[in-house]
This record gives structure tokens, sequence and C-alpha cells, in this order.
């Protein structure tokens, strides 16, 4: 096995090269393509623009970019296959070079409409709204009765896209949108083609900014007061892959013995092939932190910041990727919205575990934060990259992937705890997990707990507290237990019970704006 992280690299040499002539292959399958060049069959640019367009159906973009490129090789003013080619583009996300084809296309024929329309979806992906919507009203004038509608759907959602780069968003339209998008068939497939990809304006307050932050790299700063509940961002995923879209196993890097999830491994190489198509995208993604063996986004000479380092790309994706799930259960399947993406501006907020003054919310590739709190001028802007309600040890080992030591109250009070203490919260968590949780949901509805099970439970919730007696606020371990007795308690009858639980445990996350959990108990 050989690995290259600059595919530069790496060049395609023909088989019938003088430096193969001494190479003899081990399968007969490769005679087939042993043909004599003169043997060979001539293509023409209609070969390849067929063949493309073939692609181009199957959702094969990549491929279809490269046949049309092939063609555009024969007929570099081919305007047909240099429109063809500014479509797969756009489908790609890579808007700067939709934008390059559409204009060379129109140099050689500008009335065209094909060529024009792709210039103003082009023009909307990189935020140049209004001179999108001037292209989409001449087209409008045009006597094309059978695209008018499309022209007119054009010219609204540019609009609309305007107006959300202004922080100005419909939120119910866009969640009926994820609803409805997010949704998959029998077999795991999306039923809408791009699945819970949502085509929104991104969007930043003016009233932060990235900075140096001591001992932290960089993050994001309040430039003034700002009030709690405030729209600081929306963020549009750089690229996110989806685990239903990929099929299930690891994915094993034998240089740094770590593992992939297979929607990492499909995300990097996303990532990679877009950065190939389009190198200018390396200069924001490698921006972000890479590890400590890659040197400062001001450090980054052009030559390095125009190339393609797939070492570095999976680092970008182990320290920077999200989780985009659906916290709040707005699908109907959860586990659909699971996978990793990568959100190049979200990526500079930096980790607390408590007390951060943030929350971020997915809709699909979209990232939303908002403040949870009022923020003090010159206040770091911070949310927890992993979930607080996690045993310390597992939230700790978490973090460190990240290659972060945090030094929130909760980590400090878990990394002074005896290896006898941290046993013991194992020896209960375990018998929580695989014991009694279980038997509490085989409870058939209508059905009471019996009085054993509520005897365990009880002990077990006595248990954890003297664990965490010196911090009692902090003992964030008890949720899940005391939620399932607050159930039993419910299911005896005992609603008094059950709501005195319930109201302790909105006590114990209300004061550290665990959002998710607070709304649980409500």
């Amino acid at each position: 096995m050989i690995r290259s992280d600059d595919p530069s690299e790496i060049i395609m040499v023909n088989h019938n090269s003088e430096l193969l002539k001494d190479i003899r292959w081990t399968t007969d399958q490769i005679q087939e393509l042993l043909v004599e060049p003169e043997e060979q069959k001539i293509f023409k640019s209609e070969d390849f623009q067929r063949r493309g367009n073939e692609n181009f159906k199957e959702r094969n973009y990549k491929l279809a970019i490269d046949e049309y490129s092939r063609g555009i090789d024969l007929e570099p003013n081919n305007v047909i296959l240099l429109t063809n080619r500014a479509q797969s583009y756009l489908r790609l996300c890579l808007f700067a070079k939709a934008l390059d084809d559409s204009v060379l296309a129109l140099e050689h024929n500008s009335d065209h409409q094909k060529a024009k329309f792709c210039k103003g979806k082009a023009l909307c992906g990189l935020k140049r709204y209004q001179e999108a919507i001037l292209i989409f009203q001449e087209l409008l004038k045009t006597d094309d009765a059978l695209n008018k509608n499309s022209f007119e759907e054009a010219i609204k959602r540019a609009r609309m896209l305007e107006f959300e780069s202004k922080g100005i968003y419909d939120y119910i339209s866009i969640i009926e949108e994820f609803k409805k998008n997010v949704q998959v068939q029998s077999d795991g497939k999306w039923i809408c083609p791009n699945g819970p990809r949502l085509d929104h304006a991104d969007y930043i307050s003016d009233k932060i900014e990235i900075r140096p932050i001591k001992n932290k790299g960089r993050g994001w700063v309040a430039k003034q007061d700002i009030p709690s509940h405030s729209l600081l961002m929306v963020s549009k995923a750089f690229h996110v892959v989806y685990e239903n879209e990929v099929p299930p196993g690891l994915s094993f890097n034998w240089v740094k013995r770590s593992i992939n999830t297979p929607a990492q491994s499909e995300l990097i190489t996303f990532i990679t092939q877009k950065i190939t198509a389009d190198p200018n995208l390396g200069r924001e993604l490698y921006k972000l932190y890479a590890g400590s063996n890659y040197r400062s986004e001001n450090e980054l000479e052009d030559q390095e910041a125009l190339s393609v380092n797939v070492d570095r790309i999976e680092n970008i994706v182990k320290y920077n990727a999200f989780n985009p799930d659906d916290l709040w259960g707005l699908s109907k399947n959860p586990e659909s919205s699971k996978g990793a993406g990568l959100w190049i501006l979200p990526s500079y907020f930096n980790h607390t575990c408590l007390d951060f003054n943030t929350d971020r919310i997915f809709w699909g590739d979209l990232m939303f934060v908002r403040t949870i709190c009022p923020i003090k001028k010159g206040e770091e802007l911070t949310f927890s990259y992993v979930d607080p309600m996690l045993a310390g040890e597992e939230r700790l080992r978490s973090l460190k992937s990240f290659g972060i030591t945090c030094q929130c109250r909760l980590c400090k009070i878990d990394r002074a705890e005896s290896p006898q203490i941290t046993q013991k919260w194992k020896q209960l968590d375990e018998k929580f997990n695989q014991t009694i949780k279980p038997r509490a949901s085989k409870m058939l509805k209508g059905s009471k707990a019996d009085p054993s099970l509520i005897h365990e439970l009880e002990k077990l919730v006595s248990d954890l507290n003297e664990l965490r007696y010196n911090n009692p606020s902090l003992n964030f371990r008890l949720f899940s237990p005391k939620s399932v007795l607050a159930f039993v308690y419910g299911k005896n009858g005992d609603s008094r019970k059950s709501l005195n639980i319930m109201h302790e445990l909105y006590d114990l996350v209300r004061p550290y704006n665990l959002l998710h959990y607070s709304n649980k108990c409500a």
C-alpha cells in the first residue's frame, strides 16, 4: 500500500509509455487496455458531451466534469460543454469555477440563456445577490415562456438569500423544509435528492470578530455588549456527509494508527476533491487548526495555501468536524441526520464544558448560533464540544482527541478524583445501563413497576449522590438515573414524587444553560 498526501505528486502514465515497456502485469485483464495507439478509438467532443451527460444524470458530477473537460480540451469554445460543466460545478457548490465557465460561454455566445442562468446561480452562491437578480430579471424579459416560472423563482430565491444574509430568516419555513428533506425511504436513501442540504444564506453578526485567545489560538469575541438570545451566525457547511450515505465500517489510518468513521472518511475525500477542483478554497480551509505539526495560517505561503494536502485535511476534520445531529427530534428518524460535517467559521468557537454563553442547533447543513445569556464587550464566545452529561473519563478522553485540556470546574473535579472513585462511577454506570435501564424500558403501557426496581434505582441515586457530595450542583451523572426514577414513580401513580424529581433535575441543569436537558424536564 502506498500513501500520498498530495495528489499533485501523482501523475497518470499511459500504459503504452516507454517508462512501462519492461513491466509485466500480473493479471490478464490489463491486456484489454494494451491497444496500440493507432488502434485506439479517436473520440470527438460530442462523445465526451454524451458521457458527461450520462454521469450528470447519475449524479456523478465529478466524473461529468472530467468528461466535459476532455471535450473542452478538444473544443475550447464549445458553449454547450462549458455550460454543462458549469452546471456540474454548481451541483458541487464550486461557485467560482461555475462562474468562470458561464462567463467564458457567454463570451462566445452572449445570448445563451442556459449560460446566463448558470451565471446567476453562481453569483448567488458567491453571495453577489444583486448581480444575480439583474441577470434573472434580464432573462425574464425574454420571450422564453417555457422557463418563465424558473426565472421568477430564481429572482424570489435570490431576494430571500439577500434578506437572510442580513440575519432575517423565516424559521418556520426552514424547519418545515428540513423536516421534509430529512425523510428517508425504506432502503435508507433520501426522499429528496439532496437530503437535508438546504439552500439558504450565511450570516455573521457585525458584533463579533475573531481574535487571538491566550492558550487557545484564535476564537470569537464580542466587539460590543450583546443581549441574550441574539443571532450571532448562520453557517452553511463547507461539506457534510450523513451516515446513511456511506456503507457501514471503519477506516484505519496506518500512518497515524487512528480510526475514522465512514462519514469522516467520506468527508475527507469530498473536501480533498473540492480543493483539487478549486485550490483557492484551501485559503480559508487551511486557516483551521490542524495540529501542532502544521504552521499557523499567518505563516502559510501561497504555494502551501493552494496545495492539496490530504494529511492536513484529515487533521482539520479530526479537530474541527461536527456531528449535525437532530437534538430536538424534528425528523421522524433522528438517526438519519447524524454524520460528519465541516463548518469553517463556527470552528473558531472555542470549547468549555460549562459556563458557555452560546448554543448551536443544526437544521440540515445549516448551523445556527445564538447567545444564551447577555455578553459583555471583549468576552469570548464559547460552546461545548461534548455533552457535559458524559462520564468524566469518557468526556476527558473525547476532549483529548481534539487536543483540548479543558479547565472548566467540571473537568478539574473529574481529573482530581482518585482511581477508586473513578472505578466506582464506572461500576454504577454499568449497573444502570446494563441492568436497571433495560428493565424500566420494557415496562408495558399501564403496567406498574416492580418494587425491587424502584428500590434499586433509589439506592443507585443515593450512591451517585455520595460520590459527589462536595459538589452536588455538578453531579450531572444523576440526570439519566433520576429521569428513569421519575418515570417509574409516574408509572406507579406517585405523581408528586415524579414531579419533585423533575423539578430537582431542572434546577440542576438550568444554571448551566443546558437547554436540551432543561426542555426535557419541562
